[in-house]
């Protein structure tokens, strides 16, 4: 029987008699903050992933965790890990078995300890203020608060001490186009609110995380974005995200999701903004296909939907502007 629909389905449940064993660490004191990385053979960005996240400056409350999605012992990753066995504030687990990575999202927060946990992907780094700035967010945010990052792809970049950010309240309007946060590199949530919203859900792969966002938006959380100086690195060309199979899964799941937001949205407006829907698909199945081809010879709107898009993207954008909620808070030290 299919639960009620506002009882989530729990889908960390499908795991759950797979095991993950410490391999090494202690269990923290209920720390402020876990920092969790899910891995899978990336040695070569691995060590600099979680040397970023222990080289944190300021509050010093927070734990590391790495689960380690390989089930093989002594591989590649075990020996790098072993070189940081003494770090007092990390673990590191192995699986039993291979979950998948939605299900090794999910295993992190079982194994977090943190009241609030961020999720920091193995070839992605974050600020060494990251964890100082993300303190200040949340205790004036709130723990019914989904926090992103604002990310950079520039290794070059200098990170920043910032004694102010700027926040936005990400709403329901912002997905309508695409998915407005992109990946939840550094995304930061209380772990309570991760099992009341039943976790990720691998059947929306590859786009287990925009279905979680809004999900979590349709329970009532308020989605957050940071807006100012970037605080994480997301590394491009490295991930699944270029993979055929998964840009052909992007085009699935965007359905899906436009399904879920127009029950959410009033008549008129659905009306309304279902050719603009239908013009951004055109224009992201244009773009797939020159990842996956090569150029093509024909931009696929036409001259009345290059115009309606024009219209549609000046409108849309200052009714974003003209709703979209920005404040600035301090960061203490």
């Amino acid at each position: 029987m299919t639960p009620p629909s506002n009882i989530p389905i729990n889908h960390c449940a499908k795991y759950e008699h797979i095991s993950s064993t410490l391999i090494f660490g202690n269990k923290g004191n209920n720390p402020f903050i876990t920092i969790a990385i899910p891995t899978y053979r990336r040695t070569s960005t691995l060590r600099a992933t979680l040397e970023s996240a222990m080289q944190q400056k300021g509050r010093t409350d927070y734990e590391i965790i790495v689960v380690d999605n390989n089930p093989e012992r002594n591989d590649e990753t075990e020996k790098l890990m072993t070189r940081y066995k003494t770090v007092s504030n990390l673990r590191y687990y192995k699986n039993a078995m291979n979950l998948g990575m939605t299900g090794n999202w999910n295993r992190l927060y079982e194994l977090a300890q943190g009241q609030w946990i961020t999720m920091l992907h193995d070839d992605d780094t974050l600020s060494p203020y990251f964890v100082n700035i993300m303190s200040g967010i949340i205790n004036n945010a709130g723990s019914n608060a989904l926090i992103f990052p604002t990310y950079t792809s520039d290794e070059k970049h200098h990170w920043e001490r910032s004694h102010e950010v700027n926040l936005q309240n990400i709403n329901i309007w912002h997905f309508i186009k695409q998915n407005p946060i992109g990946p939840p590199i550094g995304m930061t949530i209380h772990r309570d609110k991760i099992f009341e919203l039943g976790g990720f859900d691998e059947d929306y792969y590859p786009s287990a995380d925009n279905n979680f966002y809004l999900r979590a938006l349709l329970h009532g959380m308020s989605l957050t974005r940071i807006i100012s100086s970037p605080t994480a690195f997301y590394r491009w060309g490295i991930n699944e995200s270029l993979n055929p199979e998964t840009l052909k899964g992007f085009s699935r799941q965007r359905k899906r999701h436009w399904e879920t937001i127009i029950q959410h949205i009033s008549l008129p407006c659905r009306m309304l903004l279902t050719p603009y829907r239908r013009i951004c698909d055109k224009i992201f199945e244009y773009h797939n296909s020159i990842l996956l081809h090569g150029k093509q010879s024909r931009y696929p709107l036409s001259s009345t939907e290059k115009i309606l898009y024009k219209i549609y993207q000046s409108f849309f954008y200052r009714f974003l502007l003209k709703y979209d909620k920005l404040h600035r808070i301090h960061i203490p030290e």
